[in-house]
């Protein structure tokens, strides 16, 4: 008797540093468990308005950059994660809002 999978859902936003630590242990449930979970991915909208969030609201903590550097020190806690010292600071991303959109489109042309 074959048991249906578990899916699981997991709500992220590709501009996320913690999405990046998770995914190692997604890939390592996908690999344990393979087809007996589907993991399901959600678009869940931390960053759409990527410059009011960090400009606005780390404003009192240095802005970007001192939003960089938060993301810097949370990607070196994890051996996986290497980030650039660009990142979120020379040409900031408005939103990630395109990158979600293209992405599900891939996953709609994967499914056909």
């Amino acid at each position: 008797m074959h048991e249906q999978p578990i899916t699981i859902t997991c709500y992220t936003d590709v501009l996320c540093v913690w999405a990046y630590v998770s995914q190692r242990r997604i890939d390592e449930l996908e690999r344990q468990f393979g087809d007996r979970i589907n993991v399901e991915y959600r678009f869940c909208g931390i960053f759409c308005d990527a410059r009011r969030k960090i400009g606005g609201g780390w404003s009192d903590r240095g802005g970007f950059e001192g939003y960089a550097n938060h993301v810097r020190s949370v990607a070196e806690r994890f051996d996986h994660i290497s980030i650039s010292p660009d990142t979120w600071v020379v040409e900031p991303p408005r939103s990630s809002l395109a990158a979600h959109l293209y992405l599900r489109a891939v996953d709609l042309v994967e499914a056909d």
